[in-house]
């Protein structure tokens, strides 16, 4: 049986959590992502150091000015990069072919925005998606270097 665990944050602590996700792969870490907003120096310098130690990783994103300098930063460090429109409205990471993260943003509100994170660790489900999602997605992807 699958290990489901919820996670409610503020949203500017998104960043941190992703860090945190990113840091315990051993294997693979592979992204959708709607933006780029959790890209930043720290993040960026763990995907490099995981990629310097023979991990694979992959991400998918969406297409938007906002995001050019955060695919930008990616795309210098050696992470490849595709954009494809599903991204827009599918967020998730797998890591390590085992579990799988989905992200999920409440409603505007007037004061706070949340992160919702729904981790599942369960080695059928994340090659199943891996399989059937992500790399359907990957083959589909445009390169994100030819819209820099």
């Amino acid at each position: 049986m699958a290990d489901v665990s919820v996670l409610r944050r503020d949203f500017r602590q998104l960043p941190m959590v992703t860090l945190d996700i990113i840091s315990r792969a051993n294997k693979e870490v592979l992204i959708v992502t709607r933006s780029f907003t959790w890209v930043g120096d720290d993040v960026v310098k763990v995907l490099s150091e995981l990629k310097g130690r023979g991990i694979e990783i992959r991400i998918i994103g969406r297409f938007g000015e906002e995001g050019k300098a955060a695919i930008r930063h990616l795309l210098e460090a050696h992470i490849p990069v595709r954009l494809h429109e599903v991204a827009g409205e599918n967020r998730f990471m797998i890591i390590d072919g085992q579990e799988l993260h989905f992200a999920i943003r409440e409603p505007l509100k007037p004061t706070v925005r949340y992160y919702i994170g729904i981790r599942i660790d369960d080695v059928s489900s994340a090659a199943a998606m891996k399989t059937y999602v992500f790399e359907e997605i990957w083959k589909e992807a445009e390169d994100a270097s030819y819209r820099l």
